[in-house]
């Protein structure tokens, strides 16, 4: 028996566009593929430049901001506490009419006039210590500058989390969702740490009081 007479070509001619068809199916879902992740990347450029735009200049600035007043509040300091330490000595001891070279210069000695310059230098740097409170500026630029930092490290990992793990059509609205977290979190962290500056300042009162 010939088996070339099974051959039916209406069958043929049906196989023929389902094949057609599923080739276009294909072709249909690469394409989608491939624009979804055409999309995805534009959505994560996009959210990096918010990123950059918005919080990196925050960091940097409490970065530069921390050094000063941790250097004001500990020279302040120390000044202070040698100051005191000294003050005692030099007024028990008996030094008046001394001279003293310096730098090629002889310069006398008054007991009277030392005392009272460090005396004014202490009472002149704690005044302008309180007035100034270094140490919670540089509390509060150190504590918000490590907050920032901790939340654009979870920023990262969520887009990373995006990246490799949720399904394409999930990606882009996860990782919007998660830049809109960091900037609501740095807005507060900024939020507080200006808060507790300003709450910090006093006008320096004197002791005397009018007659």
């Amino acid at each position: 028996m010939d088996e070339s007479s099974d051959f039916d070509p209406a069958v043929h001619d049906l196989a023929q566009p389902n094949a057609a068809q599923s080739n276009a199916a294909l072709s249909d879902d690469g394409a989608s593929v491939q624009k979804e992740a055409e999309r995805f990347k534009a959505a994560m450029q996009t959210v990096k430049a918010i990123k950059k735009q918005y919080v990196d200049p925050r960091v940097d600035f409490y970065k530069n901001h921390t050094k000063t007043p941790r250097v004001l509040f500990r020279v302040s300091g120390i000044t202070t506490i040698l100051c005191g330490a000294t003050l005692p000595a030099l007024a028990a001891g008996n030094f008046d009419n001394k001279n003293l070279a310096l730098l090629g210069l002889t310069i006398a000695i008054n007991k009277t006039v030392v005392v009272s310059i460090l005396s004014i230098a202490i009472a002149a740097l704690t005044g302008i210590a309180s007035f100034f409170h270094w140490e919670s500026t540089w509390r509060g630029s150190s504590t918000t500058q490590v907050a920032i930092e901790q939340f654009c490290a979870k920023w990262e990992l969520e887009l990373l989390n995006a990246e490799v793990r949720l399904a394409p059509e999930t990606r882009i609205g996860h990782i919007y969702l998660a830049t809109d977290d960091l900037l609501a979190n740095v807005e507060a962290a900024i939020s507080a740490e200006t808060e507790g500056f300003f709450s910090n300042l006093r006008f320096p009162k004197s002791d005397q009081t009018s007659k």
